[in-house]
């Protein structure tokens, strides 16, 4: 496909728009309780500079991206490996504005 697009195939490329719509799968990641922060994890070095919080396992590993005090969401997980591709399939390293 990137050859094509390099090619001319779909013409000259303007605009370009990436989009990440979609919940985890299939009924997203719940919403458990606060519980005790289990031995053996630093809970505020978690927490880092973001607001103090009580623990809650979707708060810990991977699922910290549906929370702005920690990620931007999966734009900013998966956004790069979207551009990438973009840039990828333009021949560009960046985009011009």
């Amino acid at each position: 496909m990137a050859k094509l697009i390099r090619g001319g195939a779909i013409g000259k490329v303007t605009v370009v728009r990436a989009f990440h719509i979609q919940n985890e799968w299939p009924k997203g990641i719940g919403r458990p309780a606060d519980e005790p922060v289990p031995k053996g994890l630093d809970w505020n070095a978690w927490l880092g500079p973001a607001p103090v919080k009580r623990y809650n396992k979707n708060r810990t590993f991977y699922r910290f991206r549906w929370f702005y005090d920690y990620s931007g969401g999966q734009l900013t997980n998966f956004g790069v490996h979207y551009l990438a591709s973009i840039h990828w399939a333009l021949g560009v390293d960046a985009p011009k504005a």
